[in-house]
């Protein structure tokens, strides 16, 4: 299938140094040598399997502007936000603001300078109000950081958990809601 995704190689992904364990390296670098894939196939686990890479070590690899293009790993950042956010009963204005500034950018209707006043805000709020992991994910996408705001998305799903058999699951649970959401947004561009 052609697409208009990015692709790498397993020589790409070594240089990212994957902290994973050498029997897997060695694992990866014979099952797929220089094939090149795109995040879609790692997404969907045509290279990669479970066996060898979590799900969330799957996100790990396809987050970076090497194989997903920018303004999806911004707009991907605001999703995950607007998801933590969702967990807050009442979030704060300024913290969906950063998120509708960031959009704005996206369109160019917003400067830098716009975006820099914007995320700033959100760090006061999170300076005053104690940091709840929600607000971390509308800092970092902001930020521009799809991974940090994946994963405070992933870790404020574990904080609204009750016990600890939740926890896991919950995280697990929004870990497939990333990687689902990320493969559709994908396939779009694709």
């Amino acid at each position: 299938m052609a697409s208009n995704l990015p692709t790498a190689t397993v020589a790409d992904l070594m240089s990212w140094r994957p902290c994973w364990n050498p029997h897997d390296v060695r694992s990866v670098t014979d099952l797929y040598e220089d094939e090149p894939w795109t995040a879609l196939d790692v997404l969907s686990r045509r290279i990669l399997p479970p066996s060898l890479i979590s799900d969330a070590d799957r996100l790990w690899v396809v987050l970076r502007p090497e194989l997903v293009p920018e303004p999806l790993l911004h707009e991907f950042a605001c999703r995950c936000a607007e998801r933590a956010l969702s967990l807050v009963k009442e979030p704060y204005p300024r913290s969906l603001e950063v998120i509708r500034v960031k959009r704005a950018w996206l369109r160019g209707e917003a400067t830098d300078a716009q975006l820099r006043l914007a995320r700033a805000a959100i760090a006061v709020d999170l300076l005053r109000i104690g940091c709840p992991l929600a607000y971390y994910a509308a800092y970092y996408a902001a930020a521009a950081s799809s991974e940090d705001a994946s994963l405070a998305v992933a870790e404020a799903s574990r904080s609204k958990s009750a016990n600890a058999a939740n926890v896991a699951k919950a995280a697990n649970a929004e870990i497939a809601w990333q990687l689902r959401e990320l493969r559709k947004m994908l396939k779009e561009v694709a």
